[in-house]
């Protein structure tokens, strides 16, 4: 009887063990679904909206140049009335010839980013900061953060670089040309 109730305490103690394996097994796996049917469902919105999206961003950076010279026709306005303003550290806020700051990144420096690389780290691999699009908070307390990098290239193509850090390192990303 003795070896009969250790064994059944045993099988007993194993089994509630894997109640809560199985339970962190099934949320990891209903999480990956969850954020490959997010990807899928993201990569058919950008191709069903491609023509709308490079339409957009082909107006952002064509106010981008506007504001350029807008700004300029202010400081020149200014300057007759006799009142000089500080030079931004962005050229292209006082020339409205010189390019916005938005030239292509490099495919090797966007390799160069390894997944754990903090974002500092990326940064000065880039030579500038990303956008942070979203910032997100689970429940566990852990912080993911997606970054964009965009630009427009001399043909008018537009690419970007998009990166997802949790909890402050590169957990993945995603070069589009």
């Amino acid at each position: 009887m003795g070896k009969t109730f250790a064994s059944l305490l045993l099988t007993l103690a194993v089994s509630v063990m894997c109640i809560p394996v199985a339970y962190l097994v099934g949320q990891r796996s209903a999480q990956h679904a969850m954020n490959e049917r997010y990807e899928a469902e993201l990569d058919r919105t950008r191709a069903e909206h491609r023509d709308e999206i490079s339409a957009l961003r082909a107006e952002l950076f064509a106010s981008v140049r506007d504001q350029a010279k807008n700004d300029q026709a202010t400081r020149d306005a200014l300057r007759t009335a006799g009142i000089e303003m500080a030079q931004p550290s962005n050229p292209a806020a006082i020339d409205p010839g010189a390019e916005p700051e938005l030239a292509p990144i490099p495919l090797e420096a966007f390799d160069s980013a390894k997944i754990g690389t903090t974002y500092d780290e990326i940064a000065r691999q880039f030579g500038r900061d990303g956008i942070a699009k979203l910032t997100l908070e689970d429940g566990s307390g852990s912080v993911t953060t997606q970054y964009v990098w965009e630009w427009e290239g001399a043909d008018g193509a537009h690419g970007g670089i998009n990166m997802e850090l949790v909890d402050g390192l590169l957990n993945d990303k995603t070069f589009r040309e």
